[in-house]
């Protein structure tokens, strides 16, 4: 009888915050990895909230910083890739996944003169002089991007362009499910009130600014209407939702937001919505809309890079240009003047969740990823018995 041991993955993230998409695809991930085939680790360069989040689900935490390659850093670098060497054939690790793509990190090269596989697991595009040069994009064995849309970054790159492996995030139906939500809804104002959400970083790059613009037409037909944000400063981006308040006032609808902040209940926040507004000017997937979905929210959003590959204009939600605020108003209205299109779509969005993008059905290809890698690794010598089911 062959004995099956765990495959031995070792995570790596260079963040250590989970509030952004990220950090969060990444705990989804290895919260729902089969136990009885892959033995997830994970290292990170400084103990923080994520490490806390996924404690109870890995086996080890490791504190250790990789180290950037330049022309001052050598022999700290080869110092680095040396102590990786031994870390990993000390404890067996069977591949290395990297959330995020990094640049010239010595745990990488390690991994390569090892022969251990290499997945780089993208969440964001990346322009131009961050994929030229890089040689993480050449170590790795295979990238996994979020969208198809995430394909054309690399358009200039045949060689990446065939280690591209599209695999959407998931949402987790255990969280995120339609209930009777249990925040304290201050902001409701009478029985009738249509709570307005938005849900993310407040960064340029998601749009609020565009949603406050169309928000004056949406309370003159009404007044019943409040806006929820909830959501925290992106990095580099502190002070913005200062900047939003202080908009929402030149407009004259300052009354009518609510800014939550960074929030740890975001299904019960979302399920305190109606409508879910995800007005971004770039958008490599969108989390937030099928965590919506999930909670039988209707959607609109910005009909701009993964997107689409979600939402089907008419059908499970609804696409508009992004940063016009005149169509966001428009399409906001729309929604609210007919309950029964509201329910349709949000209806047809849960069963979109349900059938194309479940945590189970993103973690199966993942693992099945993982497989083929190892395998081929291996060499295909009658290993079978590699992470089998």
């Amino acid at each position: 009888m062959v004995t099956i041991h765990p495959l031995r993955i070792l995570y790596y993230s260079e963040y250590t915050s989970v509030h952004t998409g990220s950090p969060r695809a990444l705990i989804d991930l290895i919260t729902n990895l089969d136990a009885q085939r892959f033995r997830a680790s994970l290292m990170l360069p400084q103990e923080g909230e994520l490490g806390k989040a996924l404690k109870p689900f890995v086996r080890d935490i490791y504190i250790r910083k990789s180290v950037s390659l330049s022309t001052r850093s050598i022999p700290k670098f080869l110092a680095s890739v040396s102590s990786f060497l031994f870390f990993y054939g000390r404890h067996k690790i069977s591949l290395i996944h990297l959330n995020g793509i990094g640049w010239r990190e010595s745990c990488l090269l390690a991994a390569r003169v090892l022969k251990i596989p290499i997945i780089l697991h993208l969440h964001n595009p990346y322009p131009e002089n961050e994929i030229r040069g890089n040689f993480n994009l050449s170590l790795a064995d295979r990238i996994i991007v979020v969208s198809e849309s995430m394909r054309s970054n690399f358009k200039n790159h045949p060689r990446i362009l065939e280690k591209i492996v599209p695999i959407y995030n998931g949402v987790d139906l255990k969280d995120f499910y339609p209930r009777e939500s249990l925040v304290a809804l201050s902001f409701h104002r009478e029985e009738r009130t249509f709570v307005i959400g938005f849900v993310g970083q407040i960064s340029k790059r998601k749009g609020l600014d565009t949603l406050i613009m169309a928000s004056p037409g949406i309370i003159a037909e009404y007044p019943n209407a409040v806006f929820v944000v909830a959501g925290a400063d992106a990095v580099e981006e502190e002070g913005l939702t200062k900047e939003m308040q202080k908009m929402a006032a030149r407009f004259g609808v300052s009354d009518y937001f609510t800014f939550l902040g960074k929030r740890q209940d975001v299904p019960q926040v979302m399920n305190a919505m109606d409508l879910l507004v995800v007005p971004s000017l770039a958008e490599p997937f969108g989390k937030v809309i099928i965590e919506a979905m999930a909670c039988r929210k209707c959607v609109i959003a910005s009909n701009v890079g993964g997107i689409p590959e979600i939402i089907r204009d008419g059908e499970n939600g609804i696409l508009v240009p992004p940063g016009d605020c005149k169509k966001l108003e428009q399409s906001i209205l729309s929604i609210m003047r007919n309950d029964e299109l509201r329910m349709r779509l949000a209806e047809a969005g849960y069963q979109t969740v349900k059938d194309r993008f479940s945590i189970e059905k993103v973690v199966e290809k993942t693992e099945d990823l993982y497989v083929e890698l190892i395998s081929q690794k291996k060499g295909n010598k009658g290993r079978s018995d590699v992470g089998q089911k």
